[in-house]
């Protein structure tokens, strides 16, 4: 986790200075008309885009009424594609939005006698819906929510399963020209609990939480509309 904490740090720095420029006068103070929307609907159109990042994974194993084993973790890489269509009313824009992700996020267990195992992430996809505010005409604040699903592979023993549950996390996107934007996000996804292995006498489950951290650009399709300097 010390390492999604960095790549998080990192974003954050990297988004700064295009939200400072749009939020705030050269010279201090903040721009007039801040929160006004845009009366050409930038943010209207459909939208493609790419991504990537790092992301890390909790396990909770469990044998029920037997053990626990709590917080069992991973950390990996997270990249694939978007694609979405946002609707502007005023300085509110709401959208739905469906994503791919290919990732090498793995969780390793070494047992002692036994060998090693991993618990490999190899693809996620979710869908869902987001809402924000515009600040400037081209910084977008938003929170995002849907259905996801994650699969996972074994490696040292046969393994092969896809957990479903919901996301929830949020982004700032910048308009860099007419059709042209780039944004950092942060999802928590949370899945069910869902049984590994039974044997018909013992059985052990996982409960899996993942957060992910990434960067992305995307195209619009219809033109924003909104001269840039």
């Amino acid at each position: 986790m010390k390492k999604l904490a960095a790549i998080l740090s990192l974003a954050i720095c990297a988004a700064l200075p295009a939200y400072a420029a749009d939020v705030y006068k050269p010279g201090g103070g903040l721009k007039d008309g801040l929160f006004a929307g845009g009366g050409d609907n930038s943010w209207t159109g459909f939208y493609i885009g790419l991504n990537a990042g790092g992301g890390g994974a909790n396990h909770d194993l469990a044998i029920p009424g037997s053990i626990e084993f709590n917080g069992v973790g991973g950390e990996g890489f997270f990249g694939g594609a978007t694609l979405g269509y946002d609707k502007q009313l005023g300085v509110v824009v709401i959208g739905a939005f469906a994503d791919y992700n290919f990732s090498n996020l793995s969780t390793d267990l070494n047992v002692s006698g036994q060998g090693s195992y991993s618990l490999k992430l190899d693809h996620q996809w979710d869908i869902g819906a987001r809402a924000g505010f515009v600040l400037g005409q081209r910084t977008l604040i938003y929170g995002r929510a849907g259905y996801t699903e994650a699969h996972f592979a074994g490696s040292g023993f046969s393994f092969d399963h896809t957990f479903n549950g919901w996301l929830a996390g949020g982004g700032v996107e910048h308009m860099l020209g007419s059709n042209l934007s780039f944004k950092i996000e942060y999802d928590f996804s949370r899945y069910s609990t869902d049984t590994l292995y039974t044997n018909g006498h013992v059985s052990l489950t996982d409960k899996l939480d993942t957060q992910v951290v990434k960067a992305g650009i995307a195209w619009k399709f219809s033109p924003a509309g909104v001269p840039l300097p």
